[in-house]
C-alpha cells in the first residue's frame, strides 16, 4: 500500500514538474499567427520566423508586460515598403491573453522619446499627408492613452501639435455613433441633390474620422472632412465643407458643432485647439516645408452654453 502511495506521490510529483517546466507562450509567435490570419492570400507569403525576425520588443504603455513593434522594413518586403516608407505595427502586451494591435501604418522613419505623458513615438509619415510630396518631411507623434485605452495623437519634437488626418482604416477601428453615421449619410445626400456622385474612391473620404477632444469633456469627438461630389462629366467636382460633431458630455449623441471650408486641430493645447483654414491660391493650407507660404486660420474656442466654436 505504501508502496503504491509513494509512486503515486512521484507521479504527481513529476506532472506538477512537467508543469512548472513548460515554456511560456512566446507572444511574437502569437503575432505572427494573426498577421498571418489577416494576409490570408497575399501575394508575399510570411512564414512565422520571418514575420519573428521583424519584431522588436518596445515599451508602449509603461507597464511590466513587453509590447513589440513589427517593422516591415527589417522584414525586406517590396510588397510592404514604398516612398511613403513600410508599414509598421505596434502591439500591446496583455496580461493573460495575446497581444493586441494598437497602431499601423506606413512610415518612413521611427523613433521614441520619454516624455511626462509616458513614451512617446515620432514617425516621419508620406509626405502627401502633410500636404507636401513622398520624399518631403511629414512629422507626428503617437503615444498611449492609458484613460482612453488607445494611442492618441501627441506633439512632435519641435513643438507641432496639429494631427494628421488618418482614415479609420488606417488608425484605429471604434464605434461609430449613430448620429455621426447620420450626417455621413446627409453629406452623401448633398451630392444626390446636385446630381453628382462620390467618385471612385468617394465612400472611403467619407468615412468620419475620430480626433482629439476638443470640449473639454474628456471624450473624442469626430471630424467629417476631405469629401466631395463628383460629376461624371466634365463639370469641376464640388468640395463640401469639414464638419466638427462633439461629444458635447453624450459620447453616444455627437452633435453639429462647426462647418467650414477646412478644419485643422493641434494638440498643443488641452482641450485640442480647433482652428478654421482661410484658403487661396497662393497659400498651403499646411505644410511642413520651411519656405512654404501658409494660409491664414483662425482659432476657435468652444461655447458649451452655445453647443458651437466662435472665433477667438
Amino acid at each position: 500500500m505504501l508502496h503504491r502511495v509513494l509512486i503515486g506521490i512521484a507521479g504527481l510529483s513529476l506532472t506538477v514538474a512537467a508543469v512548472q517546466a513548460a515554456p511560456k507562450p512566446d507572444p511574437r509567435t502569437a503575432i505572427a499567427k494573426a498577421i498571418q490570419n489577416s494576409m490570408d492570400g497575399d501575394p508575399d507569403p510570411m512564414s512565422v520566423s520571418k514575420l519573428k525576425s521583424a519584431m522588436k520588443r518596445v515599451d508602449v504603455d509603461g507597464d511590466a508586460i513587453p509590447d513589440w513593434q513589427v517593422d516591415w522594413e527589417k522584414y525586406g518586403s517590396a510588397s510592404w515598403c514604398g516612398t511613403g516608407g513600410c508599414r509598421y505595427q505596434l502591439w500591446r502586451g496583455v496580461a493573460g491573453g495575446d497581444p493586441q494591435i494598437v497602431f499601423e501604418r506606413q512610415v518612413r522613419e521611427v523613433k521614441t522619446r520619454k516624455t511626462e505623458l509616458g513614451t512617446v513615438f515620432d514617425f516621419d509619415f508620406h509626405g502627401s499627408v502633410c500636404g507636401g510630396f513622398g520624399v518631403e518631411e511629414c512629422p507626428t507623434s503617437f503615444g498611449w492613452d492609458a484613460k482612453l485605452a488607445r494611442m492618441v495623437e501627441r506633439v512632435t519634437p519641435k513643438g507641432d501639435g496639429t494631427i494628421r488626418l488618418m482614415l479609420p482604416y488606417e488608425n484605429f477601428a471604434e464605434p461609430v455613433p449613430e448620429a455621426v453615421k447620420a450626417r455621413v449619410a446627409a453629406r452623401k445626400a448633398m451630392c444626390t441633390a446636385m446630381g453628382a456622385g462620390l467618385g471612385d474612391y468617394g465612400d472611403e473620404y467619407f468615412q468620419p474620422i475620430s480626433v482629439p477632444d476638443v470640449d473639454g469633456d474628456g471624450a473624442r469627438d469626430w471630424l467629417l472632412n476631405g469629401s466631395s461630389c463628383v460629376y461624371t462629366d466634365d463639370r469641376d467636382s464640388v468640395d463640401l465643407p469639414d464638419d466638427l460633431m462633439v461629444t458635447a458630455g453624450d459620447a453616444a449623441q455627437p452633435g453639429m458643432a462647426l462647418s467650414a471650408k477646412m478644419i485643422r486641430i493641434s494638440v498643443a493645447a488641452t482641450p485640442a485647439q480647433v482652428m478654421t483654414v482661410e484658403r487661396a491660391e497662393d497659400c498651403e493650407a499646411y505644410s511642413t516645408q520651411p519656405d512654404a507660404k501658409l494660409c491664414a486660420v483662425q482659432k476657435m474656442k468652444w461655447h458649451g452654453d452655445k453647443k458651437s466654436f466662435l472665433a477667438l
